[in-house]
């Protein structure tokens, strides 16, 4: 009786212990992970008002920075994407980083609200997008 019981007890504690998700060598932390995204977006949006090679020198100095390549840029995206409650809860500690500094350049308190799609008008499953006039005359 007492052997079951050990037995039963040892099978018990390691199903318990056997469910945490174990990251593997070379991901990063959820932290060390905010700071790259974070570092990432800003890059994308600086370069957004650029052309595509200013993108490209800036993903590779924020690459550089935490000393990956793109191949490991991409293999970390892939391991959070198939972990997405820890990729949530990195972006959600990006975004307001990212609200958070907008509002310090004088963005509106509520970024959410004051963003490009914010006139989106839907009906059914159709959204309107366009934001210029939604009428004109055409004339000869």
């Amino acid at each position: 009786m007492r052997t079951s019981f050990i037995i039963l007890l040892s099978v018990v504690c390691a199903l318990c212990f056997s469910c945490k998700v174990r990251t593997p060598k070379g991901i990063p932390s959820e932290s060390k992970m905010e700071n790259l995204l974070y570092d990432y977006h800003r890059a994308q949006s600086m370069a957004d008002s650029k052309d595509s090679a200013d993108y490209k020198l800036r993903l590779y100095t924020v690459l550089a920075k935490y000393d990956l390549s793109h191949d490991d840029f991409d293999s970390i995206m892939k391991w959070y994407s198939r972990h997405a409650d820890k990729l949530y809860k990195v972006y959600e500690k990006v975004n307001q980083r990212l609200d958070n500094e907008a509002q310090v350049y004088g963005a509106s308190p509520n970024l959410r609200a004051s963003g490009k799609y914010t006139n989106v008008a839907t009906t059914g499953d159709t959204a309107n997008i366009w934001r210029s006039a939604t009428e004109g005359l055409l004339i000869p």
